[in-house]
């Protein structure tokens, strides 16, 4: 019963004065008033009971629209800010598989949210507009030597002239999604590892690595080419030690490079309080 007084969410969405988000310890729509702090539970999801966990990964909001992306769900939601209606719509199984994490990631392009799968098989374009979902192509055909069950994309990737980019955490290389034609090209990466993070800036990619007992990032020109170690940080360095050499804002940047996991926002017990800290970084 504690888990309802819990909120922590792996994304959210900002409308106005307000912050939504579908928590994580059970299947319900939260908002943050920005102005009072105050959190509200709204209503539970549709299509599972009130104790499911991890049903949504992301929020991104459309127009007076908010989707959630299915991680644990099997079902995307279509929230209207204004009517307070939810739409739903099953993912089909044949096209995805049958797992028990389906997408993390999302991006908007006109009425469209592109869906970047975790276990999933493909990637999929959500139309707000009709509620319907495409199928793109099979990474499984694609890409050579990746399991059904293996780790496709976590959540952070960039967008570069109307490309996605996205590092697999399985193997050692990018996944370069056109949003004009939807296809995909394979990028190799000649990084150790591969990487799990990737950042654009000034004509520049800059990626975390995935070793396991550093946070290496390098950066490189024209996709794999001319890499260069710029920066290593032991997992041992405590968060007080990164804070004295750079303070917090540093250290949130560098984290938005090399751990997803620090998207998950707890604002359990603090409200206004973490809203206000975050909003002066």
């Amino acid at each position: 019963m504690d888990e309802i007084y819990k909120s922590r969410a792996f994304g959210y969405a900002e409308v106005e004065n307000a912050i939504w988000f579908s928590n994580v310890y059970f299947n319900g729509l939260e908002k943050i008033n920005k102005t009072t702090g105050k959190i509200e539970i709204l209503m539970k999801f549709p299509n599972y009971d009130i104790w499911r966990q991890c049903q949504h990964s992301y929020v991104v909001c459309v127009g007076q629209k908010l989707i959630f992306v299915p991680f644990r769900s099997r079902y995307i939601i279509s929230y209207d800010i204004k009517t307070n209606e939810f739409m739903s719509v099953a993912l089909k199984l044949s096209k995805t598989g049958k797992t028990d994490l389906y997408y993390f990631g999302a991006c908007v392009c006109e009425q469209y949210v592109y869906m970047f799968p975790v276990k999933a098989r493909c990637i999929i374009r959500y139309d707000v507009r009709k509620n319907v979902i495409k199928y793109l192509d099979d990474l499984s055909v694609i890409v050579e030597n990746i399991s059904e069950n293996s780790i496709r994309f976590m959540l952070q990737y960039e967008i570069v002239d109307g490309k996605v980019f996205l590092p697999f955490t399985g193997l050692n290389a990018m996944a370069v999604f056109n949003l004009c034609d939807e296809k995909i090209e394979i990028q190799p990466l000649d990084i150790d590892g591969g990487c799990s993070a990737v950042c654009h800036c000034k004509s520049v990619f800059f990626s975390k690595t995935r070793k396991i007992h550093s946070f290496e990032t390098v950066s490189w020109q024209d996709y794999y080419y001319n890499r260069q170690v710029i920066s290593n940080y032991l997992v041992n360095n405590s968060y007080y030690e990164r804070k004295k050499k750079g303070g917090l804002k540093e250290y949130i940047n560098l984290i938005r490079y090399f751990n997803f996991c620090l998207n998950c926002y707890d604002v359990t017990n603090y409200g206004k309080k973490i809203y206000d800290m975050v909003r002066k970084i």
